[in-house]
């Protein structure tokens, strides 16, 4: 296994963040919509999908590492998911 007893915590916040982090910006649309603001939120829509594709790619790298941790070895997690 892997040097922490529970690296799968660490991907279930991850999951959380990104998940957060790519629905917040159809919440902050009707939230401020009519209000002349869609520059605004069309420019932290943007930067918030950059960020979730970036949280999600990391993620990706985790679960695979994860995975082969548990069906193979910590050797082998390490050798699927460089760091």
């Amino acid at each position: 296994m892997l040097a922490r007893p529970e690296p799968f915590a660490d991907l279930t916040v991850l999951t959380t963040l990104s998940a957060i982090i790519a629905l917040f910006p159809v919440a902050l649309h009707r939230v401020v919509f009519r209000r002349r603001a869609k520059t605004e939120v069309v420019r932290y829509g943007h930067e918030a999908r950059i960020t979730a594709l970036l949280t999600v790619s990391v993620l990706l790298v985790g679960v695979g590492a994860f995975v082969f941790d548990i069906v193979v070895s910590a050797r082998a997690a390490w050798w699927a998911a460089p760091t």
